[in-house]
């Protein structure tokens, strides 16, 4: 004898109103209820009135009983709604020339991703206390899993007038990998290297068709800085993942605002980011109590629409 739900007999079909009645239900004699053709051709379920319970004596084979039970899940469990993409940050690159032989030319790191189809970003920087990062040239970026990098920007930074100031320049390039890495070697050679050299990779999931937000990175020079304030700022026209990204002279992370946080940090460079679910025309990236007036490289990938 198998008890049924009383929203599961309403819906296969009985008058649940009329079985409650007192007098239906002491002298109602059972009658044949033949289900709609769910389970096999010769089936019948016999519904009878007890007067403590409500139940449905089966007579099913295992066919049926396995469709009741399918019938059960569909009809009487919540369907759950649809997860939400994993969108944004999917991996940043981890290890300082790790089993490369650099000889102070070039730098690596390995990157893991847990997804197909993120959109790497390769950062790249070089601080000087004089003007030798001027010369500075990226000879090569070879990648282990064959990516090909494209760049996107490279900005020289013309320092606090009037000021002597470290030297800064920074370069963005970006690449799509199709599958999910694994420990996959980005190495960055350089040429006419004289400073401090610094590169990280990172990956973020979700990008859209047209990669970025806007045509190129918002730039902002060291010597737009106010006191130990630096600021950018940029529009955004969707569910966008931003970042920022700093060459420093060998200081401490920023004080970030509300809604950022710090993806890498490593006293030459640092990066943050912050995630967008709507459009917004004044996305602002403020480092405080900053020891050093910085160079600020902003930038805004699209992430698909929800």
């Amino acid at each position: 004898m198998l008890y049924v739900d009383p929203v599961l007999r309403t819906r296969a079909g009985f008058d649940f109103a009329s079985i409650l009645k007192p007098e239906n239900r002491t002298n109602a004699k059972p009658e044949p209820f033949v289900l709609p053709r769910l389970f096999s051709s010769s089936r019948t379920l016999i519904c009878s009135y007890p007067q403590s319970c409500l139940c449905v004596n089966m007579v099913v084979g295992r066919t049926g009983v396995l469709a009741i039970l399918i019938l059960v899940m569909l009809v009487e469990l919540p369907q759950g709604a649809k997860a939400t993409p994993p969108w944004g940050l999917d991996g940043i690159g981890s290890g300082t020339n790790v089993g490369i032989r650099c000889n102070g030319t070039c730098d690596a790191r390995y990157l893991t991703t847990s997804r197909a189809n993120d959109l790497i970003i390769l950062v790249v920087s070089c601080m000087s206390n004089y003007d030798s990062c001027v010369p500075t040239q990226l000879s090569s970026i070879t990648d282990s899993s064959g990516l090909k990098f494209t760049q996107r920007s490279d900005y020289t930074d013309p320092g606090v007038a009037g000021h002597f100031s470290p030297s800064y320049r920074i370069w963005e390039y970006y690449a799509v990998a199709k599958s999910r890495l694994s420990s996959d070697n980005v190495t960055v050679t350089w040429s006419n290297l004289n400073g401090m050299d610094q590169m990280q990779v990172f990956a973020v999931h979700g990008y859209g068709s047209e990669h970025f937000d806007v045509p190129s990175p918002v730039l902002v020079s060291s010597g737009s800085c106010v006191d130990a304030t630096c600021l950018a700022t940029l529009g955004t026209s969707g569910k966008d993942f931003v970042f920022a990204y700093l060459a420093e002279n060998d200081i401490a992370a920023c004080s970030l605002t509300q809604g950022w946080t710090n993806m890498f940090s490593y006293g030459y460079s640092e990066a943050d980011y912050t995630s967008l679910n709507a459009p917004n025309p004044n996305v602002q990236f403020t480092c405080n109590n900053l020891e050093d007036p910085s160079p600020i490289l902003m930038d805004a990938i699209l992430l698909r629409p929800s």
